[in-house]
């Protein structure tokens, strides 16, 4: 995933514009805590079917978690598939706001 965030030039761009991306090692201090309030996030059949990783929550301005996603569906074969991955990340993308509203 990592490698295709960087290579793949639409998602590398998608990820600079639109999100702040982060990687979390599963082993800091409070990643458990965080990493089980994004597993929350999942629907129900996701959460059944078990969480590795990687594994992708799309937080807003609030650090409020706005989806999460194991990324397996995005997968084919034995690699991840860029299109479905932009998709994921397309859908994510915070409205625009203009410059004078508040």
């Amino acid at each position: 995933m990592h490698s295709l965030c960087e290579e793949n030039a639409e998602i590398r761009k998608l990820l600079h514009d639109e999100y702040v991306a982060v990687m979390i090692d599963i082993a800091s201090p409070n990643a458990e805590e965080f990493l089980k309030k994004c597993k929350a996030a999942l629907a129900t059949e996701e959460q059944e079917k078990g969480v590795g990783f990687p594994f992708l929550a799309v937080l807003d301005g609030s650090a409020k978690i706005v989806t999460a996603q194991r990324t397996e569906p995005l997968e084919e074969g034995r690699a991840h598939d860029p299109t479905r991955v932009k998709d994921f990340l397309s859908r994510w993308v915070a409205p625009r706001k203009n410059a004078g509203s508040k």
